[in-house]
């Protein structure tokens, strides 16, 4: 049998179904359970996909460090509009986030 998701079982807030999922990611997964793949497009609308660590998250938002010197964040700045996909295959689950990607205050 696998692994069936049923809707009447998740959580009417999104930031609260995610925080159960990704404690249980955090027990089940053995490597790196807050790595994610963010997706952006360049100035010539190619995507491009990569590999980041999430901070921390909250109904704000889900945080990750970048250099502002890099790609990313190059492509950030002229299109904010970013893909998250968390893929936990250990623990049968997969998130996907779409919004906007915003610089947050350094200090």
């Amino acid at each position: 049998t696998g692994f069936v998701l049923d809707r009447e079982d998740l959580a009417d807030d999104p930031v609260v179904q995610f925080e159960g999922w990704f404690r249980y990611a955090c027990e089940t997964v053995p490597m790196d359970p807050n790595a994610f793949s963010i997706s952006t497009v360049d100035s010539q609308n190619r995507p491009s996909s990569r590999t980041v660590l999430l901070k921390y998250f909250d109904e704000k938002g889900f945080v990750f460090f970048t250099n502002y010197d890099s790609k990313k964040a190059a492509h950030i700045e002229k299109n904010p509009n970013v893909a998250l996909l968390f893929f936990w295959s250990d623990a049968a689950r997969q998130v996907t986030i779409r919004g906007k990607a915003e610089r947050i205050p350094t200090h």
